[in-house]
């Protein structure tokens, strides 16, 4: 029962301690100058990034290429309403509705993916900006 609460959580609790790292390095900086800059969020964000990148790079490995495209193109939006559009699908260069649903369903059983105001959006923040810049740097 145990593990299978922590098999659900993990990637919740993975967040949560990615978040708290971040919030850790943005209030050192904030400590020594009393106050908090755009550029300290941005460092901030770079270390948790590099910090995390075996961990995302091992779970982006791990995933197929159509989940691999539909992870890429939901990074680019905030929520993502209306994923098996024809219109969406066609934005973002992926195959079709099937196989966006295919690659959907298997997200978010792993908690990579979650429904969100009407849509869905990547759980942690900190794999969608590492896919942004993943995609910025290929």
């Amino acid at each position: 029962m145990i593990l299978l609460l922590w098999i659900r959580f993990w990637p919740s609790l993975v967040v949560i301690l990615t978040l708290l790292s971040s919030f850790v390095e943005i209030w050192s900086a904030a400590c020594e100058e009393y106050s908090v800059e755009q550029a300290d969020i941005a460092t901030a964000t770079a270390s948790t990034l590099s910090i995390h990148n075996y961990l995302f790079l091992t779970t982006w490995d791990s995933l197929t290429l159509p989940q691999r495209r539909l992870l890429f193109a939901l990074s680019q939006e905030t929520v993502a309403p209306s994923i098996y559009s024809v219109a969406w699908i066609k934005k973002h260069g992926l195959v079709s509705a099937s196989h966006v649903k295919r690659a959907m369903k298997q997200l978010v059983s792993t908690g990579t993916v979650q429904r969100a105001n009407g849509g869905y959006c990547l759980e942690d923040i900190f794999f969608k900006e590492w896919i942004k810049a993943k995609s910025l740097s290929s």
